[in-house]
């Protein structure tokens, strides 16, 4: 389909086919990973970079969950991430997502507020 220029409908197919992949094989399967790999590169081939990143982020989960760390195919994945976040413009983008990400979280607080008796026995001495 990609090469017949019928990318929007390779991806269409692609998105289709992940709930029966995953009712039949898990989140976490060989199935699941190709098929993000295959969105991404599809998404790289309409130079929709952002969805391309996220598609291999996802595909590189899985992979790293299924074969570790090491493995051939997260370090080639992970290459195509570094070459994805090459892109000043994508790297920027992702960063600020990351930043908007942490200021939505509540600020952590050391100070414990009041003395507070946590139980036992109260004051029968």
């Amino acid at each position: 389909m990609i090469r017949t220029d019928r990318s929007d409908e390779a991806i269409q197919l692609l998105r289709s086919t992940l709930p029966a992949k995953r009712e039949t094989f898990g989140e976490y399967s060989q199935s699941i990973s190709s098929t993000y790999k295959l969105l991404g590169s599809v998404h790289m081939s309409q130079g929709n970079m952002e969805k391309a990143l996220k598609s291999m982020n996802k595909c590189l989960e899985v992979q790293t969950f299924l074969y570790g760390a090491k493995s051939r195919k997260v370090k080639e994945t992970q290459q195509t991430i570094d070459v994805l976040m090459s892109d000043p413009q994508l790297a920027a983008k992702v960063s600020q997502g990351k930043i908007k990400e942490l200021s939505a979280r509540p600020r952590f607080n050391t100070i414990v507020k009041g003395q507070q008796n946590l139980g036992g026995f109260k004051g029968c001495f």
